[in-house]
């Protein structure tokens, strides 16, 4: 072989020095030391070493396309793999220089996952295992010179030999270093971790970028930098607001949370506590902002729910003045796939690594970067390092998760130049060492008086008794804006249809349902009608799609027994503005009509147990009859407090994570189990210039891969928009409801109703199996 090519067209060497330049630019928005700067370059050089091969070579070389490439003799098509044969190589490395297990373990395991997903230890060894034969066919003929030509290393010959032996003494080099990791504490050990990602995550970008990128947009990569806030940003844009004593205590909390900043010798971890509706977005937003004073970093806000996610963009979009996509972006399943004028791969790049100074996204998008083992998550990793990172509603974490999360966060914080801002009107306090913000946070709690909690749920009540007690109350609640907040679908579409028969849905006093059986796109434009009629009467009809950061004002809130922070959450939309008088918000505790509880339906564990979380709370509301809004925090103090006892907080996860011993399911974590779901598209939903099933079925024509898979991505949003998912009972079949087009499902006409959302005549029963 003359030369050694990466891919086709391209030399190895012509790669490793682009894939070099481009780790350095990324580099350049991290505060690296020269041991993990010398690492980067290290891992860089070694990362391709087994596309030395004259396999992969012929592999690449092979006309019209390397894909058609079949290889010959045993293991065909495996024989031009190239990940192994680089642990392998970096594992001689080791042991010829002498170099730590921390160096290995950084480099090695990145280097064997950088086309798949960083390794745990029984992957590693299983790959070895079940790959001896070939790597002692790929050990044959290795050109040791021209190798040590591109990574810099003198290689030990004898070391590479095409034995069994030179394979065991990796394995068991590999071996060694799990067990090192194994005997590390637990925080050393997510050190560890960590550390190990942001190289990998480094790589994993640099790697893809200058071949994923046109000659301009390279340009505009390498340009890349950090724009510059005012200061004064804030205040600017909150000029002219009309005075109010709401208004003061924003401005007065806000005030105090940057002195508390100011003062702080441990930015670290940051909470800021306080009430529904006192500006927490925007108090954030300012912290942030002098958080980046002295430091340029990235801003990374974090939501719950898609449903606050455009709310919380247009606020960061009204105080900077419209921003660009280099500025700001939003990142999560239903953004639109466009970054300024870029086309294609370009846009596809620039969004999928974050290339800009503001991330509006979701707890989903950044578990993933932070705890996945995947690559496609991990490219994403390193933007999470020296950065600024906004949790909202902090308290919507699955108890299982907070383990994970607060382990992870003190050491990113501690140890990667971080700093996170935990939000919440509820805080649930297992954040490490947290620094409060706002000073006497019971003291601004006792400046409200929106509402007070009436606790009707001591004694179970039958959903149709509830729904009979509704009418009985019609003549008052039809001069209102009343919020009805259900546990599951079933019981939630139950009451809006008997409701809507005996209201007869009047435009005095229009009833509007807002489930996860309503599409997104006509949710949101429910949510946006509600928050535009205030003060017209009304009646809502939810789960609990409404309960965080969703900005309506109703008169009286009425809620299916939940987990505290659940209620207290539903809550903060009665009277949120102040606007009246003390407002009611009244807890029920609704059964089926087989006496089954909605709540324990919904709050489970994944093993399928009951939820702690419900008997907590009736334990901490027990001997109350109501609770005014101005006593509430104790109330949740005393029942996080009880959840840190006694509910397993998922230290097992931890553990796992950082030992390199299991994968982390991060969407399984969050939201248990999937396998059941069927998701439906509903076309006559779509705003679309084209027809949505010709727009699909043209993308599934496409014949380059590529090209299709980038087509689909940009076409995601639009479909998410109008898609709806169920969980089907044993025997439920699709087909009966629904056509496929491609790879999805398009929901028949007739099973949609733009005010009842998706109906498939399965849901009459309480004990419909659609939640």
């Amino acid at each position: 072989m003359s030369e050694l090519y990466s891919h086709p067209e391209k030399l190895l060497s012509e790669h490793i020095a682009e894939v070099t330049e481009a780790s350095r630019i990324i580099a350049r928005n991290h505060l690296l030391s020269d041991t993990v700067t010398k690492r980067l370059d290290e891992m860089v050089r070694l990362h391709d070493f087994g596309k030395a091969t004259r396999f992969f070579q012929d592999y690449i070389r092979f006309r019209p396309s390397p894909q058609d490439w079949l290889g010959s003799g045993e293991n065909r098509r495996e024989s031009k793999a190239h990940s192994l044969l680089g642990l392998l190589a970096a594992t001689k490395i080791q042991k010829q220089y002498s170099y730590s297990e921390e160096w290995l373990l950084q480099l090695g395991t990145g280097i064997l996952g950088h086309h798949s997903k960083l390794p745990s230890g029984d992957d590693v060894d299983r790959r070895f295992s079940g790959a001896v034969k070939v790597l002692i066919k790929q050990l044959q003929d290795l050109p040791l010179e021209k190798l040590e030509e591109l990574t810099g290393y003198s290689f030990d010959g004898s070391a590479f030999s095409p034995s069994e032996e030179t394979i065991f003494d990796s394995m068991d080099t590999c071996e060694e270093l799990f067990e090192w990791l194994d005997d590390l504490p637990l925080s050393d050990a997510i050190v560890q971790r960590l550390q190990t990602q942001r190289l990998f995550s480094i790589l994993l970008e640099a790697d893809k970028a200058f071949l994923a990128l046109s000659e301009d947009a390279k340009k505009r990569y390498g340009k890349n930098g950090f724009t510059h806030i005012d200061q004064n940003v804030i205040d600017i844009f909150l000029r002219g607001v009309q005075a109010s004593p709401v208004n003061e205590l924003r401005t007065q909390a806000r005030a105090n949370a940057h002195k508390t900043l100011r003062e702080c010798t441990d930015k670290n971890i940051l909470t800021l506590t306080l009430p529904t509706g006192l500006g927490k977005t925007l108090t954030a937003a300012s912290l942030a902002i002098e958080l980046r004073k002295e430091q340029k970093r990235k801003l990374i806000v974090v939501l719950p729910f898609l449903a606050i996610v455009d709310q919380t963009s247009k606020v960061y979009s009204d105080i900077l003045g419209k921003p660009t996509k280099d500025t700001l972006i939003q990142s999560h399943s239903l953004s639109v796939r466009d970054y300024l004028q870029l086309e294609g791969g370009d846009a596809d790049f620039f969004l999928d690594t974050w290339q800009s100074d503001i991330v509006i996204t979701t707890f989903d998008q950044v578990l993933l970067a932070l705890l996945s083992s995947k690559a496609k998550h991990q490219m994403r990793f390193h933007n999470l390092c020296d950065a600024v990172i906004i949790l909202d509603e902090i308290q919507a974490l699955p108890t299982h998760l907070w383990d994970i999360v607060q382990n992870s966060l003190k050491e990113l914080t501690e140890s990667f130049g971080s700093t996170v801002i935990a939000m919440s009107a509820t805080q649930p306090g297992f954040m490490y060492k947290a620094q409060e913000l706002i000073p006497n946070v019971n003291e601004v709690f006792r400046h409200f008086s929106r509402y007070q909690l009436l606790l009707k749920h001591q004694n179970d009540m039958f959903i149709n008794e509830f729904i009979e007690m509704i009418d009985k109350r019609f003549e008052d609640l039809k001069t209102r804006r009343v919020l009805i907040t259900l546990n599951t679908r079933a019981s939630s579409r139950r009451i809006y249809d008997d409701l809507s028969r005996i209201w007869n849905n009047t435009d005095d006093c229009p009833i509007y349902f807002l489930t996860a059986d309503v599409v997104p796109i006509d949710r949101l434009a429910t949510i946006e009608i509600l928050k535009n009629s205030y003060p017209q009467p009304c009646l809502v009809i939810s789960t609990q799609v409404v309960e965080a950061g969703v900005d309506i004002d109703m008169d009286l809130v009425m809620r299916d027994f939940a987990p505290l922070d659940s209620l207290i959450q539903v809550a903060g939309r009665c009277n949120r503005n102040n606007l009246k008088p003390r407002c009611d918000v009244e807890f029920y505790s609704l059964v089926s009509e087989k006496g089954k509880r909605y709540s324990n339906m919904v709050y489970r564990k994944m093993d399928g147990s009951a939820d702690i979380s419900l008997q907590e709370t009736r334990k901490t509301l027990a001997g109350n009859e109501s609770i005014l809004e101005e006593d509430v925090l104790s109330f949740c103090e005393e029942y996080f407090s009880s959840l840190r006892k006694l509910e397993d907080l998922g230290r097992n996860y931890t553990k796992d994570w950082a030992y390199f011993n299991e994968h982390i399911e991060v969407s399984k974590l969050l939201r248990g189990k999937q396998d059941n779901q069927y998701q439906f598209i509903v076309a006559e939903r779509d705003k679309g210039a084209d027809d949505l099933i010709q727009a699909v079925k043209a993308t599934f024509d496409i014949e380059d891969r590529w090209a299709k898979r980038r087509a689909l991505r940009k076409l995601a949003p639009r479909i998410a928009l109008v898609t709806v998912s169920i969980w089907g009972r044993q025997g439920f079949k699709p087909e009966s409801v629904a056509y496929p087009v491609g790879g999805f499902w398009f929901l028949r006409d007739g099973f949609y109703d733009e005010k009842r959302g998706l109906d498939l005549g399965l849901g009459s029963s309480d004990d419909s199996s659609f939640i």
